[in-house]
């Protein structure tokens, strides 16, 4: 195991150096931690020389068919707003980061089935939040688009299939 700082660009740098692709799945509930981290993952991945990032997301911050965001619709629980926002805070400074940074937010298109088996499948689609996705299911999603990315420079939704 190898202990880092996501939120520091230099230990970013030194733990991505050789690798292939990265994995954000870190969270906290301080307001500035995923603009932090976003900045050092931009920053230490690009001086690693590490092109591909995968970021797990929120279904709050997909966008519906109609182009509202989830969490900016009525009825959206406000106990969780201040964290959606603080996380897509940090999710939407990708789109100003360097073009060599091949970056994909996965998130489950509505939530976890936490006690669920996981079959390997998922397919990609617009938020439902009555939609339910395995730990395991998306974790298989995440190693697919390292291994044989489909989804670029986006934000997309994941969902058992």
């Amino acid at each position: 195991m190898v202990l880092g700082d996501v939120i520091d660009s230099r230990s970013v740098s030194h733990i991505a150096a050789g690798h292939d692709a990265a994995v954000h799945a870190a969270a906290e509930m301080t307001p500035t931690f995923f603009r932090s981290a976003t900045s050092a993952l931009i920053d230490g991945l690009g001086n690693a020389g590490v092109s591909r990032l995968i970021v797990l997301g929120l279904a709050a911050n997909l966008s519906a068919g109609d182009g509202t965001i989830v969490r900016d619709a009525p009825g959206f629980p406000d106990q969780f707003l201040d964290f959606a926002r603080s996380h897509a805070a940090g999710t939407d400074q990708l789109d100003h980061a360097p073009e060599v940074l091949d970056w994909a937010v996965l998130s489950p298109s509505g939530d976890f089935d936490h006690d669920g088996t996981g079959s390997g499948r998922y397919r990609f689609g617009a938020p439902d939040l009555a939609d339910r996705i395995t730990y395991g299911d998306l974790a298989v999603a995440v190693i697919d688009q390292i291994d044989r990315p489909t989804i670029h420079r986006k934000y997309q939704g994941v969902a058992a299939n």
